[in-house]
């Protein structure tokens, strides 16, 4: 009885669908071909910044209207899109979506969340990291997902070979 009801447990809780968890560090990461829109979510920031990619500005985020919205263009799946917060109210310094090794601290700025078929980006604008709420510039990328970072997926790896150690020691 006590195999059925650990195993009863188990698949509920493989079954349960895993909310969104923001991960510090991914890249953006094109879906399937096709269209890439970007949309503003707003701002939680002292600073003024603007979010841009490649060569277009996009947002400001004391100054667009949060829904604002501007098509990208056309993307083959697996490209990865990078987009820069530059902080006006901190000489420019500028940070970029991704791992954070070329950013100023070579830390990451941006934490990325992974939604049906879109993915949410969030940017901390202080340099050093600053408080790591990364709601000082936000907005939505359509037909993308977020890559997971290569520390990540060696620390899930493990985690789940772990549990998998631990289950067959129990038998």
């Amino acid at each position: 009885m006590k195999r059925v009801l650990t195993a009863a447990l188990a698949l509920g809780l493989l079954a349960a669908p895993a909310a969104a968890v923001p991960i510090v560090g991914a890249d953006v990461v094109v879906a399937s071909d096709g269209a890439v829109s970007a949309i503003f979510d707003g701002s939680d920031a002292g600073y003024d910044s603007e979010i841009w990619f490649g060569a277009t500005l996009l947002f400001q985020n004391h100054l667009t209207s949060t829904g604002a919205t501007v098509a990208l263009g056309s993307f083959n799946t697996g490209d990865v899109l990078t987009f820069v917060l530059k902080v006006l109210s901190d000489g420019g310094r500028t940070y970029a979506t991704g791992n954070g090794a070329g950013n100023p601290d070579g830390l990451a700025h941006a934490a990325v969340e992974a939604f049906d078929g879109y993915t949410k980006v969030g940017f901390e604008d202080i340099y050093g990291g600053g408080d790591h709420d990364y709601n000082d510039a936000m907005f939505t990328v359509t037909n993308t997902v977020p890559s997971v970072p290569l520390p990540a997926a060696g620390v899930l790896m493990l985690a789940g070979l772990g549990a998998l150690g631990a289950m067959k020691r129990k038998r």
